[in-house]
C-alpha cells in the first residue's frame, strides 16, 4: 500500500485501486484499506517519517512528503485565499469611503443654498443672464424651502391657499417630525426621510409676522413674534444614487465575503487546484 501510494506522490489514490491492485477485489465492500491504512499511519509514526497519509473523504488517500505538500498548500492558500481577503477589505474601505465622501458631497452642494437662504429670508432675488463668472447661481439648482412654526407649536406657513397642498403636506410631514426636538435641528444639517423622500434641513429662531401665508422677517416692529423656521432641500435624486452605489457595493462585499470565509475549507482538497499543484 505505501509503495503504491509513494509512486503516485501527492495524488489522490481511490480505495477501489487500492482494494484491485493490492488485494485484488472488485466492488466488493470491505474495509481492509481502512484497517491496514490505520496499522500503517501508525507504524510511519514510530518510526518518525516524513510521510504523511491524508485521508480524502469519498475517495481515497493521498501521499505527501511533510514539508513539500504542505509548502504546495500554503503556496495554494497564498495565490487564491490572501487575494479574496486583500478584495474584501477593500471593497470595505471603498464602501466607508464612498460613505463620507457623498455625505461630504451632498452637505457642500447644499451648505451654501441653506446658509444664503437663512441668512437673507424674505428677501427676493431676481436672476438675469449676465458674463459674470462669479455669479452665483446656487439657488436655481438647489431651491430651498422653508416652514415657520409659531411658540405654540402651530405651522403657520405654509398654509391653504397661499401654497399647493403637496407642498403643505410636506411642510406639515416636516413638523411632526422634529416636534419631539426642535432645537436638535438648529445646530448643524441633518437628514430626514419624508415618504421615501430625503430633506436636508436646518432651523433658526426669527422675529417677524405672517402676511399672506409668507413670512416676513422684521426686529424692529412691536407686532413682531418669534417663530421656529425650518429650512429644508429636496436630496432625493441624489439620495436614490447614493442608495444605488451603496446596494452594489453591499452586494460585492456579501460576495467577497462568502468567498474569503468558504474557499480555504474547499481549496485544499478541490480535485481541480491538487491537479494544477502537480
Amino acid at each position: 500500500m505505501l509503495s503504491l501510494l509513494l509512486s503516485n506522490p501527492e495524488k489522490a489514490v481511490s480505495r477501489d485501486k487500492l482494494l484491485s491492485d493490492i488485494w485484488g477485489y472488485s466492488e466488493v465492500e470491505t474495509r481492509v484499506t481502512d484497517d491496514t491504512m490505520k496499522r500503517l499511519r501508525k507504524k510511519l509514526k514510530d518510526a518518525g517519517s516524513r510521510v504523511h497519509i491524508e485521508t480524502i473523504w469519498g475517495f481515497g488517500f493521498q501521499a505527501n512528503l511533510i514539508g513539500g505538500s504542505m509548502k504546495k498548500k500554503k503556496l495554494l492558500h497564498r495565490i487564491f485565499v490572501v487575494p479574496s481577503f486583500i478584495v474584501l477589505f477593500s471593497l470595505l474601505a471603498v464602501f466607508i469611503l464612498f460613505q463620507i465622501i457623498s455625505d461630504q458631497y451632498v452637505k457642500a452642494l447644499t451648505s451654501d443654498a441653506l446658509k444664503n437662504e437663512m441668512d437673507n429670508i424674505g428677501s427676493v432675488t431676481f436672476f438675469a443672464e449676465s458674463d459674470d463668472e462669479d455669479v452665483e447661481d446656487t439657488a436655481l439648482i438647489v431651491p430651498v424651502m422653508h416652514l415657520v412654526i409659531d411658540a405654540g407649536g402651530n405651522l403657520v406657513s405654509p398654509t391653504p391657499p397661499w401654497y399647493y397642498d403637496y407642498e403643505v403636506k410636506t411642510a406639515s410631514a416636516l413638523a411632526g417630525i422634529i416636534a419631539d426636538s426642535p432645537d436638535a435641528y438648529k445646530d448643524s444639517h441633518h437628514k430626514l426621510n419624508v415618504n421615501d423622500n430625503f430633506y436636508l434641513v436646518q432651523a433658526g429662531d426669527y422675529k417677524g409676522f405672517i402676511e399672506n401665508g409668507v413670512f416676513v422677517p422684521d426686529n424692529e416692529s412691536k407686532d413682531s413674534k418669534d417663530y421656529y423656521v425650518l429650512f429644508y432641500i429636496n436630496i432625493t435624486p441624489m439620495q436614490k444614487f447614493i442608495d444605488r452605489v451603496n446596494l452594489v457595493l453591499m452586494a460585492a462585499l456579501v460576495l467577497s465575503g462568502i468567498g474569503s470565509i468558504f474557499l480555504p475549507f474547499f481549496l485544499p482538497q478541490g480535485r481541480q487546484i491538487r491537479t494544477l499543484s502537480t
